[in-house]
């Protein structure tokens, strides 16, 4: 790429930025600057000419773009071209619509607004419900959800409305005003926590600090985790004062007890004899003799 292309690209985006901010004045003054001839700058100053209501410029503009240059946005410029001689119409200036090549709804609704400043109502509300069909199945095929498809049609929704006023339909007028103004009003999925079973009762104590909870067990610390073993009363003891009968009336036969037994004493230890005292053994000293 040269220089002066490189120059020229960032002098159109300058002016297209200008345009994006609708400061016209300053976007017309740099695409002065630049080749009247290239697409871009005919189109874009179109563009301005349309909204500064220069209908006359606007038109000429692209007339002229549609019979040197052919790509793929020519839909695109038939419907600005077929918008600009619906609003020269209004204005007085006589403009023939071609009403045979219109294979797109854009293209439908711009034609019948032409039609509808003719005060041919019949004819735009026949080609508007046509554009209103074709929108549905080519946004369709190109894979918009419901919502989006509805904002699209709401245009051409409107359109139909007002002809059907014009043409002293005010019921059926009032009831399509009424579809457009309704809020699309989408209703919030509830968000769930992960594993969330709506079968199982939620636990009343949820609310509560854990510390708090019925369940709640202080976990020991292992150095402390055997401190409570052994301690309390033991089973034997438990166990045998549970089988002691307290009751005035024993279960046994009535008579006298029989005399307690007593326990046969042990004989009379004798005197203990003792071991003579062994004489002491003498060490011997280490080292030499003495």
């Amino acid at each position: 790429m040269t220089s002066k292309k490189i120059v020229d690209k960032a002098s159109f985006d300058k002016a297209y930025k200008f345009y994006c901010s609708k400061n016209d004045k300053a976007a017309i003054g740099v695409l002065r600057k630049l080749d009247q001839n290239e697409p871009r700058v005919m189109e874009l100053k179109a563009q301005i000419a349309y909204r500064m209501e220069n209908f006359d410029e606007a038109m000429n503009l692209l007339k002229k773009l549609l019979r040197t240059h052919s790509d793929e946005f020519d839909e695109i410029r038939r419907s600005n071209f077929i918008a600009v001689q619906a609003r020269l119409h209004s204005q007085g200036s006589t403009q023939e619509v071609d009403l045979i090549s219109l294979d797109t709804f854009n293209l439908m609704f711009n034609a019948s607004c032409h039609l509808i400043v003719s005060g041919k109502f019949n004819e735009a509300y026949e080609l508007l419900c046509k554009a209103l069909e074709e929108c549905k199945c080519s946004l369709a095929k190109d894979g918009l959800d419901e919502l989006a498809i509805k904002r699209e049609e709401a245009p051409i929704r409107t359109q139909i409305a007002y002809v059907l006023k014009e043409m002293g339909n005010d019921k059926e007028a009032l009831k399509i005003y009424q579809q457009i103004n309704k809020p699309n009003i989408r209703r919030k999925r509830r968000r769930l926590p992960a594993n969330y079973d709506p079968s199982v009762q939620p636990d009343p104590e949820r609310w509560l600090p854990r510390q708090e909870r019925t369940a709640y067990r202080k976990k020991l610390h292992k150095k402390f985790k055997d401190r409570e073993v052994g301690k309390g009363t033991q089973g034997v003891a438990a166990t045998t004062s549970a089988n002691i009968d307290y009751s005035a009336k024993s279960t046994t036969t009535t008579g006298a007890a029989p005399p307690p037994t007593q326990a046969p004493q042990k004989p009379a230890e004798g005197p203990r004899q003792q071991r003579p005292n062994q004489a002491k053994k003498i060490k011997k000293k280490k080292g030499g003799k003495w």
